[in-house]
């Protein structure tokens, strides 16, 4: 408890547009690692994910996309680091798909086009606004990802 105090006293002494040092930044990653819940819309489709942002930059997700016709799970993991009091995040590996898609099964050896997309579904560096509890992602583009414990 000790060291999220911590970090929130080091985030809250932060202007909101001054560089931010190292140890901001490790502040930063020491908040966000751990499993969150996030929900974002973009591009029309509505986004959730249950995401366990590991120590070190690495991440574990399950992605779940819903739109007219669209109905997918699908299993990602990828990177992220924390620079500028930014976030940016790759994903490396996407599989483990079930869903449908214009009413149709998908599966990954069937629709290669689809695992291509998702992998660059990641997202430009975004702008963290965080708290011990939540945090959002804002691109250049204004779209919100709110993530929760």
């Amino acid at each position: 408890m000790k060291k999220l105090a911590l970090c929130i006293v080091m985030l809250a002494a932060m202007p909101a547009a001054a560089q931010t040092s190292p140890a901001q930044e490790d502040a930063v990653r020491t908040l966000i690692t751990g499993t969150w819940t996030c929900k974002g819309i973009g591009s029309g489709v509505n986004i959730s994910t249950t995401t366990n942002y590991r120590p070190g930059g690495s991440f574990q997700s399950t992605m779940y996309m819903t739109a007219d016709q669209l109905n997918l799970q699908v299993a990602i993991e990828g990177t992220w680091v924390v620079k500028g009091f930014k976030m940016q995040q790759a994903f490396t590996s996407v599989g483990n798909f079930t869903g449908s898609l214009n009413g149709a099964a998908v599966t990954p050896a069937a629709n290669a086009d689809l695992v291509k997309g998702i992998k660059e579904l990641a997202p430009e560096a975004e702008a963290i606004a965080l708290s011990d509890r939540k945090f959002t992602l804002t691109d250049s583009e204004g779209t919100v990802t709110t993530c929760t414990r």
